[in-house]
């Protein structure tokens, strides 16, 4: 089995080829260098995928499972290939759970039957028209892809076609959303979904974020240690923030909603129970889904809630990028979007001028 590493301190390139591929195969090693971990991880898979099929040989040819020409070379014999070599560069947990169902989904496609010499571009762009229009996440759709392409590349490799990938270079992008804030007809459906499908963990997430404005990521890593309540009043630091680390004085408010999130989930390490940043996204994805709400709304428009609500309430500008973590003021800004409250403000300064 082969191994994958990182180049560190004097033995990095220039060329920023620092991850290195490594196996050995009939007595003699074989290694290559390459620029992200994923090319890594692809090549080592091809390598020692093509390794196994040359041991096995003899076997497949008297069991007719493989075929040497192109045109009888079916992408579901790429898939066999894919399931004979990506397990042996990963974790046997991350193939079962991962890529395990993926390729039992594209066995079950029409697309598993056809010869590689007739998989073109437009099979693969019609697709993802349809995946798409199915409702089917990009995140999902995206993780299909890479592996349709990992098992087409090692077909073509066992063909030895010089034949281009018809998925190569796709790629999926997100649909163009504008986050906004919320709202409060929307945090309440958005709270009650919560309570109601008994996720504590996005109703917490979601209190706090609408409180203090910190990103799903800090949440996920919040520790009690990072509480220093022997001062007075306590301060909450934020030791692996996005931009810089950062600490502020926690108010009263703040101080009863730890104590209520302590209390409802009692992890005794991270407040929020070590929940991965990911799920929170997720977690959240449903809820939305659920309360039948606008997809412009997305956890990270608590941000925009907590610093509008601070500027709304006159927070001076510096202390509320202190608190939400924000570096520049044109970023501060970006971030403040004014409720029906705004009304009220126009109406007291037009009073005040007379």
């Amino acid at each position: 089995m082969g191994t994958i590493y990182k180049r560190t301190g004097d033995n990095q390139r220039k060329s920023q080829k620092n991850w290195v591929a490594q196996t050995r195969i009939h007595g003699r090693t074989r290694s290559r260098s390459f620029h992200e971990k994923a090319e890594a991880k692809s090549w080592l898979a091809q390598t020692e995928g093509r390794a196994v099929l040359a041991e096995n040989a003899p076997e497949l040819a008297q069991r007719g499972a493989r075929a040497e020409l192109p045109h009888l070379f079916i992408v579901g014999h790429a898939l066999d290939l894919y399931s004979t070599a990506a397990p042996r560069h990963v974790s046997t947990l991350t193939w079962k759970a991962c890529q395990a169902p993926i390729v039992a989904y594209w066995r079950k496609q029409p697309l598993a039957r056809r010869s590689i010499s007739d998989v073109f571009r437009n099979d693969i762009k019609e697709w993802i028209t349809k995946s798409r229009a199915a409702g089917c996440p990009a995140g999902t759709i995206r993780k299909r892809l890479n592996i349709l392409k990992q098992a087409i590349d090692l077909g073509l490799e066992r063909t030895q076609s010089s034949q281009r990938n018809p998925a190569a270079g796709h790629r999926i992008k997100r649909d163009p959303k504008r986050r906004r804030r919320p709202t409060p007809a929307e945090k309440c459906a958005l709270y009650s979904a919560a309570q109601e499908a008994r996720r504590a963990l996005a109703y917490w997430a979601m209190r706090w974020a609408e409180e203090c404005g910190m990103r799903r990521a800090e949440i996920a890593r919040l520790r009690h240690q990072d509480i220093n309540f022997e001062n007075e009043p306590p301060i909450l630091t934020v030791p692996l923030a996005k931009t810089q680390p950062r600490r502020f004085y926690m108010w009263p408010q703040l101080v009863r909603l730890y104590e209520e999130v302590s209390t409802d989930l009692g992890c005794t390490e991270y407040v929020f129970g070590g929940i991965r940043a990911d799920s929170i996204t997720q977690a959240f994805e449903r809820i939305r889904r659920k309360s039948k709400i606008s997809n412009e709304v997305t956890f990270h428009s608590f941000r925009y809630e907590a610093n509008s609500w601070m500027v709304e309430k006159r927070v001076p500008r510096k202390l509320r990028k202190q608190i939400i973590g924000h570096v520049s003021d044109e970023m501060s800004d970006h971030y403040t979007e004014f409720s029906e409250v705004a009304a009220q403000i126009m109406s007291d300064a037009s009073e005040a001028r007379g």
